[in-house]
């Protein structure tokens, strides 16, 4: 290259690039993309992908962004039929609507069957204990911690693609078989809980995978705050959905419809999903170069495509940053979990609004969350002057909403949806790099056991329906505690002695300097 283009960085296209490039001479000589200059390979590597991209000459500009809007809605709906059983149960065991409850004493009936098979299913109702329900709700992360070893085992050998399109269908047949499975009896609804926690043992790393390989480095932020929006997209589209259909069509119509819009995306996902941009028949290779440029180099396999090295497992979970990470992921979903799985109970038992009401105000705060983050990442990526580490948010708004929920009065509870933040994904992709998809499996992990031992303690501390009382004490346990610990109580005693006698100490002095004066006939003040 002349001296002119020395500031140019040098992209090395792969054999069917060269091949495209090379049919496109004489119209286009060469590319520049930003500061990204392409230019065709010396080297003449087998062209075993250039055959199969013979058949498709078309390529489509923007390949990156069908692939991030594809995974972001596919992760959304697969945890979307995880979270809608939450709005879910609440009908399922409300007794008081089904046909069968009379208006005499609910004690009196509570051995009664709700759920006949002579009813329809929407009509069914299911009286289950506070422990069931508990493990209703934490048998799909309890699932998860068991299945995060073997599907991370998957991700390594069949890839992101094969291994969420598996997960994809299980639990999309699981969610419109959950209906089925109550009416069976609770072990039925409790073995289609726990498939349903596949879906949650592949978010992270599916995301990290999607980062490191379809975003260039200078639209990772944007890439990462929209792919980690899923968690935000998942209760924005499914709680006002599932409310909808809980008040129209009756509870099992939330489960069909989450089921059928799962199979549809997976349908999707199989057809136009790939792992590896180099394999996807439409890219063309203009955006291949960017997507790779100043990427680290990995291991080439002899079909053309990118294989990363094995991930220094001692060295990342040795890392103090990588455990910075986990405490940060433990604080941010204990309050996720909440707004996920225990506000739509809280809104219909204790607030009193309808199922519509419900999803909406459940999706209010996750929808201000999904627009900051596209926000900050979008300024992350286009800020080059200010250093990453002062980019990150923290989660004070999540404290000042379960705070403002407790101390503020019922007539303005719509005034106390607002939402809370995160910034620990955009760290792990900083501190990981390639291995974020590894990283992301350990947080995976984390989330899960913090889900799954929260589960229990919100039903426990409502055993009497909800009421807002029994709500208040839940938001100060997840708030703060301000009461000083009893090794303290010695050690205030000893301060309030010490400060009084320094006080004590200081009248004596005054009052001495004061008779001296007087003394000798000086001021006195």
């Amino acid at each position: 290259m002349s001296s002119s283009s020395s500031s140019k960085s040098t992209v090395q296209l792969s054999a069917w690039e060269q091949f495209n490039h090379q049919n496109h001479r004489q119209q286009q000589p060469s590319t520049t993309v930003g500061n990204v200059f392409i230019m065709p390979s010396s080297s003449s590597p087998n062209f075993a992908r250039t055959q199969r991209h013979r058949f498709v000459p078309l390529a489509l500009p923007g390949i990156r962004y069908a692939q991030l809007v594809l995974g972001t809605l596919y992760l959304s709906i697969i945890l979307g039929c995880v979270i809608c059983f939450n709005p879910a149960i609440t009908v399922m065991m409300d007794i008081s609507t089904s046909p069968l409850f009379n208006n005499g004493s609910l004690a009196n009936q509570s051995a009664q069957d709700f759920a006949p098979s002579f009813l329809p299913l929407a009509d069914r109702r299911f009286n289950y204990t506070n422990l069931q329900k508990s493990f209703l709700l934490a048998g799909t992360f309890g699932a998860c911690l068991l299945q995060i070893l073997p599907v991370g085992y998957a991700m390594q050998i069949f890839g992101a693609k094969r291994t969420q399109l598996f997960i994809g269908i299980a639990v999309s047949l699981a969610t419109g078989l959950m209906p089925l499975a109550a009416s069976t009896n609770f072990y039925a609804l409790f073995v289609a809980r726990m498939v349903n926690g596949l879906a949650i043992t592949n978010l992270f790393p599916v995301v990290g995978a999607i980062c490191t390989n379809w975003a260039p480095l200078k639209e990772r932020g944007v890439f990462l705050a929209i792919l980690s929006g899923y968690i935000q997209l998942s209760v924005i589209i499914s709680m006002p959905i599932s409310g909808f259909l809980v008040d129209k069509f009756g509870w099992p119509s939330v489960f069909y419809v989450h089921a059928f819009i799962g199979l549809s995306l997976s349908l999707w996902w199989a057809l136009f999903y790939r792992d590896d941009p180099m394999a996807h028949p439409l890219i063309g290779h203009t955006e291949l170069a960017l997507i790779r440029h100043g990427k680290r180099p990995a291991t080439v396999a002899k079909d053309g495509t990118f294989k990363h090295s094995q991930p220094p497992y001692r060295q990342i979970f040795s890392s103090a940053s990588i455990w910075a990470i986990f405490c940060a992921v433990f604080g941010n979903f204990l309050i996720v979990q909440f707004f996920n799985t225990f506000l739509p109970m809280f809104l219909v038992s204790s607030l009193h609004y309808s199922n519509a009401e419900t999803g909406l105000l459940s999706a209010l705060p996750l929808i201000l969350q999904f627009f900051v983050k596209w926000l900050t990442g979008f300024i992350t990526d286009h800020l080059p002057s200010v250093k990453d580490i002062n980019k990150f948010c923290t989660l004070f708004s999540a404290c000042l909403t379960l705070f403002s929920r407790n101390v503020s009065p019922l007539d303005r509870r719509p005034l106390l949806n607002i939402g809370h933040c995160g910034g620990f994904f955009k760290s792990v992709v900083l501190v990981s790099a390639q291995f974020s998809p590894t990283v992301m499996a350990a947080v995976q992990f984390t989330l899960c056991a913090t889900i799954f031992i929260f589960s229990f303690v919100v039903p426990a501390m409502t055993k009497n329906g909800g009421h807002f009382e029994e709500y208040r004490r839940v938001f100060w346990l997840y708030v703060c505690g301000a009461d000083p610990a009893k090794w303290t109580q010695q050690t205030q005693k000893e301060q309030h002695n010490n400060a009084a006698d320094k006080v004590w100490d200081s009248v004596g002095i005054v009052q001495q300097q004061q008779q001296q004066e007087k003394e000798n006939g000086g001021p006195f003040l």
